[in-house]
């Protein structure tokens, strides 16, 4: 692999990393958002 070729794949692994950060923050607002939802109908 070329030295361009190792840059462009850490920066993918970091950009993935983010994502990846981000739909888990992302799913645990909701989860919690859903939590309260059902503590408020009384289910």
């Amino acid at each position: 692999m070329t030295y361009a070729g190792w840059i462009v794949v850490c920066l993918l692994g970091i950009f993935l990393a983010f994502v990846v950060a981000a739909l888990h923050r992302a799913n645990n607002k909701v989860r919690r958002m859903y939590a309260d939802k059902v503590i408020m109908s009384g289910d």
